[in-house]
């Protein structure tokens, strides 16, 4: 009778040990392309960029735990949707840098679906919203559904702003150089291209947006060299410097950016 128990208890284990190993999580994420940046997009296989200057909205990502996804998007059939997936970086001056997959099968106000994508854990992906004529834009849906949990990233409004003041100023360069070296959550605190690492690439991204103070005088900066340990004097002449907080180059990433 002992037996027949234990063998009852170890089944009902087994199967609660397979039903959550096959558990499939369903996140929704929704925005609307109206109004955004625009791009000239990839054809929907990547081969080449297409002769299309359309909007378009990115929402970067990661997944808790490897393994085959699916990501659905749809435009509550208002637009002829076209869904891209990108590999750890996205730009729109360079649509075909870590082009992943893409889908444009369904038709006008149909939803697009990337099935079986094999995600890797702690990688940063982009799901990149878009339309296949110029006209196309309106609002949309995206479903990811797979064994993982998945957390969306929202990094600052402007590129740049590591403090997230809404300015791009010498306080930013403080938390970069007080973090340099650091290891953190994609896209936050300094780390303004996204690798995670708070490193050179970032203080190129501060350079790049710097507002610089009224007067336009010179100023020096230290920036430590990603090789070692030691410092470089950076001199940057600062009047007529041209802060470039337009979407060609810094990606605005937030859901209420403009």
């Amino acid at each position: 009778m002992r037996s027949k128990r234990h063998l009852i208890t170890l089944i009902i284990i087994l199967s609660s040990h397979e039903f959550a190993a096959t558990a499939v999580h369903a996140q929704v994420f929704s925005s609307i392309t109206t109004g955004k940046p625009t791009w000239t997009r990839p054809l929907p296989n990547g081969s080449a960029l297409s002769a299309v200057t359309v909007s378009f909205y990115a929402v970067p990502f990661y997944v808790s735990t490897s393994g085959n996804s699916s990501l659905n998007a749809g435009s509550h059939g208002t637009f002829d949707l076209v869904e891209f997936l990108y590999d750890s970086s996205f730009n729109a001056n360079t649509p075909l840098a870590g082009f992943l997959t893409g889908a444009n099968t369904a038709g006008f106000g149909a939803e697009e679906n990337l099935n079986s994508i094999p995600f890797t854990a702690n990688t940063l992906y982009y799901a990149v919203t878009t339309g296949f004529n110029p006209s196309d834009n309106g609002p949309f849906v995206l479903t990811f559904s797979g064994p993982s949990s998945v957390t969306v990233v929202f990094p600052p409004q402007l590129a740049g702003d590591f403090d997230r003041n809404g300015s791009v100023n010498g306080d930013d360069y403080a938390k970069w150089t007080s973090t340099f070296g650091s290891t953190v959550t994609f896209l936050s605190g300094a780390d303004g291209n996204g690798n995670g690492q708070i490193d050179a690439a970032d203080y190129t991204v501060w350079r790049d947006h710097f507002i610089p103070p009224a007067g336009g005088a010179a100023a020096s900066v230290a920036v430590p060299e990603p090789s070692s340990n030691n410092y470089v004097i950076v001199a940057a002449v600062l009047l007529g410097l041209v802060a470039r907080n337009s979407w060609s180059a810094a990606p605005c990433w937030r859901v209420d950016c403009n």
